[in-house]
């Protein structure tokens, strides 16, 4: 329902203390497209701040969770656990836990509640990730891929891959060897 949509991101941008005004922009699917998407309420002027979320309230790959292995300049692949898309990719993942975690044990205390509660609600609204995956090139098949006859999209894709196949060994290894509580608990194809 699109008033439930609404009302979870009007409580998404009031836990994430995102500005500028509330009520200034809505979830909502546009009746041309059928896009899903941030619209505005009213009309915007040139130069308009539409959205602006501080960075507390905001995934960082300046600061990776704890549990990712930094591995040390004697490592063969010491660049893997200093590059953004692995450090951002860890605290995606710590986020997921963190929230298995708080729904199987309620009441958790955090000074920074609402900024995290907001974080859940934005993970809750993330697409479902077997959608989701369909629509990202990187896990078409080799056919589908070569049918777009775009060599700069056969580029990006194969870019894709060997960075994810670099990282998730560090990401899986990093989580595998945490003090997380919820590890404990999933299997490693889930992790994987």
């Amino acid at each position: 329902d699109n008033n439930d949509e609404d009302g979870t991101f009007a409580k998404l941008c009031n836990s994430l203390k995102v500005g500028p005004t509330p009520g200034l922009l809505r979830l909502g699917i546009n009746d041309d497209t059928g896009i899903r998407g941030i619209y505005p309420n009213s009309n915007l002027k040139e130069g308009d701040i539409i959205l602006s979320i501080p960075l507390n309230s905001c995934l960082r790959d300046d600061e990776p969770p704890s549990w990712l292995k930094v591995r040390s300049d004697e490592d063969d692949n010491d660049e893997m656990a200093h590059q953004w898309p692995t450090r951002l990719t860890a605290s995606l993942v710590d986020l997921q836990l963190r929230e298995k975690t708080r729904k199987e044990a309620e009441g958790i205390v955090n000074k920074d509640k609402d900024e995290e509660e907001g974080k859940y609600i934005w993970l809750n609204m993330l697409p479902d990730p077997n959608l989701l995956r369909a629509s990202i090139p990187m896990h078409w098949s080799e056919d589908t891929l070569s049918s777009t006859k775009s060599v700069s999209l056969q580029i990006s894709v194969d870019n894709v891959y060997f960075t994810r196949a670099l990282a998730i060994p560090d990401l899986i290894s990093s989580v595998k060897k945490s003090d997380i509580d919820t590890v404990g608990h999933l299997k490693d194809e889930q992790l994987e």
